[in-house]
């Protein structure tokens, strides 16, 4: 259980609040045949996930997975960060033989039946035995990779460009960490707190000032990778101007800076056929294909889990986008 909606109360005033391992226990389906373990790994929302949190649930994960005890893992989990945890799963854990399925609500427990649907829908998937990592979600399974949040009325989820995980890599990393000894969750949460401290995310939007986010590069600030979020297919404002993105390649490739950059359309990121496109590829920016700005944050932690080395990292980062 990682909290979220999905295990979440009502308080008296009217908040909601995390809740506990109790609640969940009373939304499993009576009978069955498989025995049901209920693990706390946190007790929170979504939104308040750090890399400790992540750290916790991925080393709770491995080690029920080595353990060869467990036939499935269903994790309860919050909707505001779902994209980003079903991602991170999926980089490190797709090439489980287990099924590891996220369970998911929109409203809590209280209020309607879809947490216990989704916790019935996601036990039902484990005894199927069907292997790799999903999300059950209103009566559907979805895949974990780019999962982005489309709204509307019943709050729904849906998978942009889901043509990415044929060739996105996953059990490359996957098969690297499966590999290895048991990791130590201390080490897990140095290691992603270390890289959450190297790491820069931001979209491009109008007005956006490009010299005011290189001066936000340099040795002091500790960032090395920025992921980008661009326009189309990976176009931005490439002038000679306050606003024009020259400045922070420039600076980027000062400082040793690596650029990941994505789309806010329902685009591949190929950095080809517009002039601006191709100017920003020209500055030494990474394309990241069919993935989203999500997917790319959490391969960036998955690496930084796996890899030895910052050019190995690089590499386990271009091979997951499709680059060979």
């Amino acid at each position: 259980t990682m909290g979220g909606s999905i295990s979440a109360r009502k308080l008296s005033d009217g908040t909601v609040a995390a809740g506990d391992c109790a609640l969940v226990e009373s939304l499993l389906p009576a009978g069955g045949d498989l025995p049901v373990r209920v693990v706390k790994v946190r007790s929170m929302l979504s939104e308040e996930t750090e890399p400790a949190d992540w750290a916790a649930l991925v080393g709770e994960i491995a080690e029920h997975l080595q353990s060869g005890l467990a036939a499935g893992i269903v994790v309860t989990h919050g909707t505001d960060t779902l994209s980003y945890t079903a991602a991170l799963l999926y980089w490190l854990f797709s090439a489980a033989r287990l099924p590891i399925v996220l369970a998911a609500s929109s409203t809590i427990p209280s209020e309607s039946s879809e947490a216990r649907e989704s916790l019935a829908l996601a036990l039902r998937t484990v005894r199927e035995g069907r292997g790799g990592v999903s999300v059950a979600y209103k009566g559907k399974l979805l895949a974990p990779l780019n999962l982005k949040y489309s709204g509307g009325r019943d709050d729904s989820f849906s998978v942009w460009n889901p043509d990415a995980g044929q060739d996105s890599g996953g059990l490359v990393i996957s098969e690297s960490f499966l590999s290895v000894p048991l990791p130590d969750k201390d080490v897990m949460a140095s290691l992603l707190n270390d890289a959450a401290s190297r790491l820069e995310v931001a979209k491009l939007f109008p007005g956006l000032l490009g010299s005011r986010l290189a001066s936000r590069l340099g040795a002091e600030s500790g960032i090395d990778t920025v992921i980008l979020e661009l326009y189309g297919r990976g176009t931005g404002d490439m002038r000679e101007s306050g606003y024009s993105l020259r400045p922070l390649f420039a600076r980027g490739k000062k400082c040793g800076v690596t650029f990941y950059c994505c789309s806010q359309q329902e685009k591949a990121v190929d950095l080809a056929g517009f002039a601006t496109a191709s100017n920003v590829w020209r500055e030494g920016a990474v394309p990241m294909g069919l993935l989203t700005t999500e997917s790319v944050t959490a391969l960036y932690f998955a690496a930084a889990l796996v890899a030895d080395s910052p050019a190995e990292l690089k590499e386990l980062m271009e091979e997951a986008a499709g680059r060979r």
